[in-house]
Order: structure tokens, then C-alpha cells, then sequence
């Protein structure tokens, strides 16, 4: 029985990436401990600076609950610093002297993963990709928030298991 090709879907793909690039550049960063989830917040502190959760949630677009258990552990580690504001709602978070050590120890592996996907797909097709990438982000990014929630729920007409 011949397979069945896979709808083309948007989702899909995505993830797929997704774990490919995963898969690329864990092994590169786990040379001084990191994984990529990591090595991306401590790159997005670095280049932030200090910054509120939101903040961090909204630059690298992860939701708060996740962002928070990662950034707990991280502290853990040394690598970055969590404090309270005035209101106790508020945290800021900074990298550490610990933090921006380990993120100058992955640079090098860092930077041999981004080399590897160049020599494979190619600088000028990931510059490419990148901006289209960026485009899409801004576009959602820019829905109302109505229309947002829209999409994000199913239309009541699609269910299969409601209709006759």
C-alpha cells in the first residue's frame, strides 16, 4: 500500500524545522552545557538588557509559564538574575557574570551550527527566509487582538463531529 503525501500544511512544516534545527545546533551547545531554548534567552537578555517577563515573552514570543520555568532554572544555574519590582508583580531579569560567561563559551559552537545550515541552504536563501519569516511574525503580531482570538478558535462550522 503506497503512503499517503501529507496535506501541505503550514503548522507542520514549521515544526518540522523546528526540530530539525533543534537537532543541529543542541549538540553544538551541549559541548558547554546549553540547549538552544537556553542559548536564545541568554542571546535575547544580552541584547535586552534588563527586562521584564513580559518583555522577554513578547521578544522572543513563548508564553509565560514556560519562559518563567526556564529562566527558575537558569537562575539555578547562575546565569541569570531575578528580581522583584516595586509593585512585587514585576520582575526584572538580567544576565549574570555566570550568564554571560557561558553565553561567550556557546558563541563559538553557536557559530559553528549557523555556519553548517549556510554551507547547506545557503546564506543568501536564509537571509531570504529570514526576512519572509520576519514579515509573517510582524503580520500576526500586528492583528487585532479580536482577530487573533479569532483564529485561534476553531469555526463551529468546521467541526466534523458536529455536523450532520
Amino acid at each position: 500500500m503506497a503512503k499517503k503525501e501529507c496535506e501541505p500544511c503550514i503548522f507542520f512544516a514549521f515544526r518540522r524545522v523546528d526540530r530539525l534545527m533543534g537537532q543541529i545546533y543542541d549538540p553544538f551547545l551541549a559541548k558547554v552545557g546549553l540547549k538552544a531554548t537556553q542559548f536564545t534567552l541568554l542571546r535575547a537578555l544580552d541584547t535586552l538588557g534588563e527586562a521584564t517577563l513580559p518583555m522577554l515573552s513578547e521578544a522572543l514570543t513563548i508564553d509565560r509559564t514556560t519562559l518563567t520555568r526556564n529562566l527558575q532554572l537558569m537562575e539555578k544555574r547562575g546565569w541569570v538574575a531575578i528580581r522583584a519590582g516595586l509593585d512585587r508583580r514585576t520582575r526584572f531579569i538580567t544576565l549574570t557574570a555566570g550568564g554571560e560567561t557561558k553565553l561567550a563559551e556557546a558563541l563559538p559552537y553557536w557559530q559553528q551550527a549557523q555556519d553548517g545550515i549556510y554551507e547547506l541552504y545557503g546564506r543568501e536563501n536564509w537571509l531570504a527566509l529570514r526576512e519572509n519569516l520576519n514579515q509573517m511574525v510582524a503580520q500576526i503580531a500586528a492583528l487585532p487582538a479580536t482577530m487573533q482570538e479569532r483564529m485561534q478558535r476553531p469555526d463551529d462550522a468546521a467541526r466534523p463531529d458536529e455536523n450532520p
